[in-house]
């Protein structure tokens, strides 16, 4: 009975298998297998060649619990792209004499065991001595049908989804069999070291996320939620999206994942919108998953909520165009939510060879298509066998229904309904043909350039996985396809696509709204046309927005972020992650671009009045038409002029000037001294930089050090301290050595300037009054602690002028000159002492005033006191003669020093003779001849002066004469005066009223009239 039953089921299948078969004479070289496997179909197509290149593609989906049995139309398109691509390569003169092509199709439904079933016996034909199975197409069905031979694969193409290919290229690589997906992104899968034959015509997930960066860049999005399927795919992009997001400052403020095909897949969907309702600020949401199974569930549920959720939902390239073809059959549960999705698609192609291909097959060859078949026969709204063609080829007829009735059908329509091209189909082309060419340029090279014939088995598809890296053509598109060395292709192209519904036709619909480019594996593009994007219906009832001042502003972008841009003006503060505070710049800060870190300070010579941008500030400095200016201009001209008329009439009576003058040259040094006095007034009125101020600080501490200097010079004690070096090295030029003395005292000044200059490194000071945007501009002139050197050894030079020509005052100069010096010296210290408190005092511009009027009253008291004098008397000799002021010439030092050895000498005379006539009173016996003896003596004593007087100066010893005839009382009184002077070795010189007493006065005084003063 078991044989019977077993006999019977084996016959079934053998008559059921040579049905489907269906090798009928219209298909040479074709063979179709339909069969059922463990609850599933078995489809498969074979077109015959010298080596085969077997897909492994998605044909069907899963109906009724039923898998691997109903074809969908993308399958069919499928089978049409591979044929073609196959014939149009065939078809090549070129090629064809070297090899044809042959294909197999097999259907692996979307399921991973399928898939691996089919990998499993492509690997049976490779390993030798491998078990045949019975579900193995060459172990069961080839006995069945000998005029297809079933052979071993020489490449592989396939699959279509990430989470199928991965381990079916891993498991192609154990045998170096070439394997090249036209749909699977995964960035694993760009592993050389575990795909190392894996190929793919597709662009990684990698790029894709690139793309989708750049739109949030553009779009300025910064805050996103994420969700991916919870394999391979889903979780691999989310992963990839979170890494390259961080640096560019975008946040993926959650990430949640949904299994596919599950029990759990509802809850979990759930789950998932709950938490994207509670992210309120995220309005992007990215969706790495497939259409059907998840995002559908997704979108139905957002658009279930009370009220329904608004976000923006931005997809993976595998929602295009699955999305608009499956929500376009239930358009009012997906409407809510489905307009206005972003889409990141593999760009597009018309592919219009490709449409007239199918149109030509369906209507002269749908015989031989046997998913064309299928796809009429199980879906609506055909559902028609088809028995044949009209005439006309308008019309399928099909066969008769179990009820006996004939349903015909339009050409049209299906020509309509298949001419809608799924995605990635021009990379199916692609890989057939990369993999067309590589397989030819190996069995052009085992045959030496010259046609052969080579089996199969003897290919080397270790030599075809080589070549494929040296694979380079252009597409149909004018694409360049080639590939890197892990496999990836070398250009990317993306488009971004937006799904809008086309009232016309009553259907969802992508719109291509931009694309991304990558070109050379390094250089990327994105062009993207924002007016042509059509958003969320929620979107477009609020497109206003405050702009924080309560204004209400238009919009035409929606925002997702967590915090708002932070204006220009503004800088940001508080930053976590993607959130953050904005607070106003303040001061003289300011920001000219959104999302500044920090407001930076607009610099010493600008300022702001918004904080957005800086604008010039005006610089203002002591100018001539100030008030302050003026007067230093005015007086300082005056000045000049007075220094103009000195020098005319110094050059005019300069013999009578300087006719007992040593120094001569050191009138011309002055009247030179007196144009850089008046010339450095004007100086304030020239705009202050760094180096003028430092050089006209200097500048001034210079003139006020000769100006102390040259006085002191003068003084008969300087000129009497430095004769000897005069004598010794200049040869008794006594205006060198002055001049060289000058240069010194000079010398040490500017070695303070230098110093204090390195010191201190502020010359320039700014004033800037609050709420007034001016700066005004003055050099530095306040004294610090450097600068009181430069002013202290000026002064303390004056004070010592000053004491040594105040006690010079009296002295013989036919000018007067000691006496003027006085003056002079006395007058500067009196114009210091001024001066300092009063610069301490003032403030701003008067500092500059008082700096400058100042050294203008320097030289003003240089021609008050040391000029006009001498010109005075120039005049007065010119009219008068030259001999109105005789010329009294001061003592020397070698006159001096005889002075006060003669003196000593007559004060020791006068003491012994007060010690004789002390004497003489004690012993009044003394004789009248000791008188006369005495007398005679004294007579001689006094002579012998008179006549040393007289051989020194006539004009002294004449004034002796006088005096002699004086009164016993004038002679006292002179004699109190003569013997209260002192007389010091420092003194420079020294003028008496009258010559010393005579001998006979002195004698007649008594011990008590003498005073005790010691000289």
């Amino acid at each position: 009975m078991w044989r019977i039953a077993s006999f019977s089921t084996k016959l079934s299948l053998v008559v059921l298998v040579a049905f489907s078969y269906n090798a009928c004479a219209q298909c040479p070289g074709q063979a179709d297998y339909d069969k059922t496997e463990s609850n599933s179909d078995r489809l498969t197509t074979i077109l015959e060649g010298n080596f085969t290149i077997q897909a492994l593609i998605t044909m069907t989906e899963e109906r009724s619990n039923k898998k691997c049995h109903y074809v969908n139309r993308e399958g069919v398109v499928r089978a049409f792209a591979m044929n073609y691509a196959i014939q149009k390569f065939n078809s090549n003169p070129k090629y064809a004499e070297y090899a044809k092509i042959g294909l197999q199709i097999d259907d692996v439904c979307q399921q991973l065991p399928t898939t691996m079933a089919r990998g499993i016996e492509v690997i049976s034909f490779h390993r030798k001595n491998s078990v045949c199975r019975a579900d193995f197409l060459k172990c069961d069905a080839k006995p069945l049908n000998s005029a297809v031979k079933i052979q071993r694969a020489s490449a592989l193409i396939g699959t279509a989804m990430s989470f199928t290919t991965i381990p079916l290229a891993s498991l192609m690589s154990l045998y170096s069999i070439p394997q090249v997906s036209p749909a699977s992104s995964s960035r694993l899968l760009s592993k050389r070291d575990l795909y190392k034959s894996f190929f793919r015509t597709i662009p990684s997930d990698k790029n894709q996320i690139k793309a989708m960066l750049k739109v949030f860049k553009r779009f300025d999005w910064n805050y996103i939620f994420a969700v991916g399927s919870d394999d391979d795919y889903g979780k691999l992009g989310v992963s990839d999206l979170k890494q390259e997001a961080g640096p560019l400052e975008i946040c993926i403020t959650k990430d949640e994942y949904i299994p596919y095909q599950s029990d759990k897949t509802g809850e979990k969907v759930d789950s998932v919108i709950q938490k994207i309702a509670k992210e309120e600020k995220a309005k992007v949401v990215v969706l790495f998953l497939y259409v059907q199974g998840l995002g559908d569930l997704i979108l139905q549920k957002a658009a279930a909520m009370k009220p329904p959720l608004e976000r923006i939902w931005l997809t993976s390239e595998s929602w295009n165009p699955s999305a608009a073809i499956h929500f376009s059959s239930n358009i009012s549960r997906y409407y809510n939510q489905a307009v206005g999705i972003l889409s990141i698609s593999i760009k597009k192609y018309p592919m219009t060879e490709l449409v007239d291909y199918m149109t030509e097959q369906v209507i002269e060859n749908w015989e031989c298509n046997f998913w064309f078949r299928k796809y009429i026969q199980q879906n609506k709204p055909f559902e028609c066998n088809i028995d044949s063609i009209s005439l006309d080829k308008n019309t399928f007829i099909c066969k008769p229904d179990t009820n006996g009735k004939v349903k015909n059908i339009s050409v049209a329509a299906v020509l309509t309904d298949i001419k809608k091209l799924p995605g990635n189909i021009d990379r199916l082309i692609d890989a057939t043909t990369a993999l067309g060419h590589a397989i030819h340029k190996v069995v052009r090279t085992q045959c030496n350039n010259s046609p052969c014939y080579i089996d199969t088995e003897n290919l080397e598809t270790a030599s075809i996985t080589k070549q494929m890296f040296k694979t380079n053509f252009t597409n149909e598109q004018g694409e360049i396809i080639s590939f890197t060395k892990d496999g990836n292709p070398l250009n990317a192209y993306y488009t971004i696509e937006n799904l809008i519904f086309n009232n016309e036709t009553g259907a969802f619909e992508y719109v291509p709204v931009g694309h991304w480019a990558l070109y050379n594996n390094s250089r990327t593009e994105l062009k993207l046309n924002e007016s042509a994007i059509v958003w969320p219906q929620w979107f477009n009832n609020s497109r206003q927005k405050t702009d924080g001042s309560g204004d209400w502003v238009e919009t035409d972008i929606p925002a997702s972020r967590c915090s708002d841009r932070c204006e220009p003006g503004y800088k940001v503060v508080g930053r976590s992650s993607c959130c953050w505070n904005c607070h106003a710049c303040t001061d003289n800060n300011h920001t000219s671009h959104e999302m500044a870190e920090e407001c930076k300070p607009c610099g010493n010579y600008h300022h702001t009045l918004d904080n957005i941008r800086c604008l010039e500030t005006p610089i203002k400095w002591l100018k001539i038409d100030d008030p302050a200016g003026l007067s230093i201009v005015i007086i300082s001209c005056l000045g000049i002029l007075a220094s103009i008329a000195t020098c005319i009439f110094m050059y005019r009576f300069w013999e009578l000037v300087t006719v007992h003058e040593k120094s001569k040259h050191l009138l011309t040094f002055v009247c030179v001294l007196l144009f850089f006095t008046f010339g450095y007034g004007p100086l304030h009125i020239i705009e202050p930089t760094l180096m003028f101020c430092s050089v006209r600080n200097g500048y001034f501490f210079v003139l006020l050090m000769i100006y102390t200097s040259f006085v002191l010079t003068k003084t008969q004690a300087m000129c009497s301290n430095i004769q000897y070096y005069c004598d010794k090295f200049f040869r008794g030029n006594m205006t060198a050595t002055q001049g060289f003395v000058l240069f010194l005292f000079v010398l040490l000044e500017l070695a303070s300037i230098v110093a204090w200059i390195y010191l201190d490194d502020k010359q320039i000071r700014e004033f800037r009054t609050p709420g007034i945007h001016l700066i005004e501009k003055q050099c530095e002139v306040e004294f610090t602690a450097a600068r009181l050197v430069s002013t202290f050894i000026p002064c303390i030079i004056l004070i010592i002028a000053t004491f040594c020509a105040f006690r010079e005052r009296n002295a013989d100069h036919s000018f007067y000159e000691p006496k003027f010096l006085s003056f002079s010296c006395i007058a500067l210290c009196i114009i210091i002492v001024a001066f300092l408190p009063t610069f301490r005092y003032v403030d701003g511009v008067y500092k500059a005033v008082v700096l400058a009027f100042t050294m203008n009253v320097f030289g003003f008291t240089f021609i008050a006191c040391l000029i006009l004098p001498k010109v005075y008397v120039g005049i007065i000799r010119k009219k008068r003669g030259i001999q109105e002021y005789p010329m009294k010439p001061g003592v020397t030092k070698k006159e001096k020093k005889e002075k006060r050895e003669k003196k000593k000498a007559e004060k020791a005379e006068r003491k012994r003779q007060k010690k004789e006539a002390a004497e003489k009173k004690e012993k009044p016996e003394i004789s009248t001849t000791m008188t006369s003896s005495f007398k005679t003596k004294s007579t001689a004593i006094e002579e012998g002066v008179s006549e040393m007087d007289t051989k020194r100066d006539p004009e002294a010893a004449l004034d002796e004469v006088e005096i002699k005839e004086k009164t016993a009382e004038e002679i006292q009184e002179e004699e109190a005066g003569y013997n209260n002077e002192t007389y010091d070795d420092d003194e420079v010189e020294i003028q008496t009223g009258s010559p010393p007493p005579s001998y006979e006065s002195s004698i007649n005084r008594k011990d008590d009239d003498l005073p005790n003063t010691k000289c």
